[in-house]
């Protein structure tokens, strides 16, 4: 069974490099070596338990690896997500990030993660539309602040000429004045739940800490619909992957 549909692996094959000689041994197929990769990273699993179908785990761990090297999967997101928007045509104008830490010891760029007793790390910060959807993404040391991350992030989104986007909410790491006028000067509303030691009469969504993208949602739905900024009745593919059955 194919976990990428035959529509979207003709946009994706583009993307992948071809081998330009008959010298050695014949490539595997890429389509089950991308297949195979999406597996590992959907469920976790170390690369020795990678199904047989998709290939043998050395053969799809070295492909891995030169993709990589190569900016093969920086150039399929882009492809896909502007598969994802084409094939939207009403785009809801809502979106919201957030940033995640990760460990990474071998990561001689990394930083101290204050999460994980100082120990080496990354964080990754990601934007994602109303449905779930990421837009954008960055990654950088674990000791940056979330708000560092913010500028880059944004900037590839606004790369993607997403017209209908331009409402962006997150929590308090990004409730600072430096944010809502980066966000103004570029034609974006920013909502960020507020800190506790807000003025009076501002409403506070949620304290810092306790907001994720999915809350940051619900609650900037709440109140769009008390305005009627919001069509209820738009509906948006739930994943970027939406074709790809492993999602």
């Amino acid at each position: 069974m194919n976990i990428i549909t035959d529509s979207l692996w003709n946009e994706i094959e583009t993307c992948l490099p071809v081998k330009k000689t008959k010298v050695g041994r014949p490539e595997w197929c890429p389509r089950k070596t991308l297949e195979g990769v999406l597996f590992i990273i959907h469920t976790g699993a170390q690369w020795k338990m990678l199904p047989k179908e998709h290939g043998h785990k050395s053969t799809v761990h070295g492909k891995f690896r030169k993709w990589v090297s190569l900016g093969v999967f920086a150039k399929i997101f882009k492809m896909i997500l502007k598969f994802y928007i084409e094939s939207n045509r009403r785009i809801n104008n809502w979106s919201s990030i957030d940033a995640s830490h990760s460990k990474a010891p071998l990561a001689n760029w990394g930083g101290k993660n204050p999460t994980d007793r100082a120990r080496n790390g990354i964080k990754k910060v990601i934007i994602v539309d109303i449905n779930g959807a990421p837009l954008s993404l960055d990654v950088a040391p674990s000791n940056w602040h979330d708000s560092k991350l913010f500028e880059n992030a944004f900037i590839e989104l606004k790369s993607m000429n997403i017209e209908a986007i331009n409402k962006i909410t997150g929590d308090g790491a990004y409730y600072c004045k430096k944010l809502r006028d980066f966000c103004g000067d570029n034609n974006f509303t920013l909502i960020a739940s507020h800190n506790k030691k807000g003025k009076n009469g501002v409403e506070r969504f949620c304290s810092r800490g306790k907001m994720d993208c999915r809350e940051n949602f619900r609650l900037a739905f709440l109140e769009s619909r008390n305005k009627n900024m919001l069509d209820k009745d738009q509906k948006l593919i739930s994943c970027i992957f939406a074709n790809c059955s492993c999602c």
